[in-house]
């Protein structure tokens, strides 16, 4: 088992390939889980197709090229598909995986989602690699802060994530601004727990060594 925290897309770039090409290998089965948009991508088939529809999802297309490059190919990577499948069969996707892949976009959304849709105890108690980028990275921890939303609604509140990874907090596209200092200091000092910035482009890996 291992939990892969990227803050985007390209983890195929120089600096992720040679730690990630020991992890992942040719004919892996990956299945993508794209909870982490707003409603109207499951309420409106269009929408979730322009993203992820197995011919031109543009989501689907860009992770698809990134998992190439380890010798994945496109035929070996699925989408859980709230509009097409059944509760079983979107099961049956995630139990047959050896690398789950969690989107970007909002964190709470996606703990939501997979919550309405059935899915959260199969995701928790999964034991293959589980990989994420940004919000999908975010989820992977045992309770993720939304430091990155507007303060209005969301001022620095904790949720619950899936616990992969525990006793640590981590903060997505690392620039080192107000808003990031304010939630690196609310990590030390409130919560007392490690504090792991992840830049675009870089990758954080954990086993069962954490």
């Amino acid at each position: 088992m291992a939990n892969i925290l990227l803050s985007t897309y390209d983890f195929n770039n120089d600096k992720c390939f040679n730690k990630l090409k020991h992890i992942l290998k040719p004919n892996m089965k990956v299945v993508i889980c794209p909870f982490s948009h707003n409603i109207l991508y499951y309420t409106q088939e269009k929408n979730f197709n322009e993203l992820y529809n197995y011919e031109y999802g543009k989501d689907y297309n860009i992770l698809c090229k990134a998992f190439y490059d380890y010798g994945i190919e496109k035929h070996n990577v699925y989408v859980l598909n709230p509009h097409r499948d059944l509760l079983r069969c979107m099961k049956h996707k995630i139990e047959s995986a050896d690398i789950l892949f969690f989107t970007g976009g909002d964190p709470i959304a996606f703990m939501d989602y997979v919550k309405i849709f059935g899915l959260f105890e199969d995701l928790k108690n999964f034991k293959g690699i589980t990989m994420g980028a940004s919000a999908g990275a975010m989820v992977q921890v045992e309770e993720f802060m939304t430091y990155y939303l507007p303060w209005e609604q969301y001022p620095y509140a904790y949720f619950e994530g899936l616990g992969y990874i525990k006793g640590l907090d981590v903060v997505v596209h690392w620039r080192n601004d107000e808003w990031q200092d304010i939630a690196k200091i609310i990590s030390h000092i409130e919560r007392r727990i490690p504090f792991l910035p992840l830049k675009d482009g870089n990758c954080l890996i954990f086993n069962e060594n954490q």
